[in-house]
C-alpha cells in the first residue's frame, strides 16, 4: 500500500531533481557546506600525519565556513532541501573523522585519551538517523532537519573535540575531565536528539498515511 505522497520506484530521479535542483548547489551557504566536506579527507590527513599547520589552517576554513553557511543561508534567503541536507553531513564527517584520528594518535608515549566508546555510540546513532532520514524521504519525500538537540549535541562535541586536539598537541593543556565530561554531555544531547528524531519521523510518517 502507497502512502500518501509517496514517490513511485520509477519515478526517483525526477523527484530528486525537483527537491534538489542544480541551481541550489551554486548558493554561497551550500557551496560552503560542500567545501567542508572536500576539506575532511585533508583536514584527517593532515592530524595524523602530524602536519598541523595545514590541520590548523584547514579546521579553521571549515569551523569558520560552518559558522557562514547558515548566516548566507537565512541572510540571502537561500534556505533549501540541500542544505538541509549538506550541513548535517559536513558536521558528522568532520566529527566522525576528526574522532577516529584521535583515536588513531594512541601510542605508548602519547595518547589523546580520547574514548572508544564514544566514537561507537556516535557512529550508531548516527547510521541510525541517516537510515530513518532516508526511509521518511522515499516514502513522504520530507527531510527532516537537525532539530535543536542534534545541534547543542554538535557545538558540545565540537568543542570537547578542540580540547582535545589542544592537549594533544601541548598548546593549552586542560584536566583531561573537562573535555571528556563535555564530550559525554554532547553525547547525551545526541541521544536524546535520537529519540525525538524518531517521534518526529514517526508523527511526520503517520500524517502522511
Amino acid at each position: 500500500m502507497l502512502v500518501k505522497n509517496q514517490v513511485p520506484s520509477n519515478s526517483y530521479f525526477s523527484v530528486l531533481r525537483l527537491r534538489f535542483p542544480v541551481y541550489h548547489f551554486f548558493y554561497l551557504s551550500n557551496a560552503l557546506s560542500i567545501l567542508r566536506i572536500l576539506l575532511v579527507p585533508a583536514i584527517y590527513w593532515s592530524f595524523v600525519s602530524a602536519h598541523m599547520v595545514m590541520f590548523t589552517s584547514l579546521g579553521s576554513i571549515a569551523f569558520i565556513s560552518d559558522m557562514l553557511d547558515g548566516f548566507f543561508a537565512r541572510r540571502l534567503d537561500q534556505r533549501s532541501e540541500l542544505g538541509k541536507v549538506l550541513d548535517p553531513i559536513a558536521d558528522k564527517l568532520t566529527i566522525t573523522l576528526v574522532s577516529l584520528a584521535l583515536i588513531w594518535s594512541r601510542e605508548p608515549e602519547v595518547d589523546a585519551n580520547f574514548p572508544v566508546l564514544a566514537f561507537l555510540i556516535m557512529i550508531i546513532r548516527d547510521l541510525i538517523v541517516f537510515g530513518g532520514s532516508v526511509f521518511l524521504f522515499k516514502r513522504t519525500w520530507v527531510i527532516e532537519p537537525s532539530n535543536f538537540w542534534g545541534r547543542t549535541a554538535t557545538v558540545l562535541i565540537s568543542i570537547a573535540l578542540i580540547f582535545y586536539i589542544l592537549n594533544y598537541q601541548g598548546i593549552f593543556v586542560l584536566q583531561y575531565e573537562i573535555p571528556y565530561c563535555i564530550l559525554w554531555v554532547g553525547i547525551g544531547f545526541a541521544m536524546v536528539s535520537l529519540f525525538s528524531h524518531k517521534r518526529r519521523l514517526i508523527e511526520i510518517y503517520k500524517n502522511t498515511s
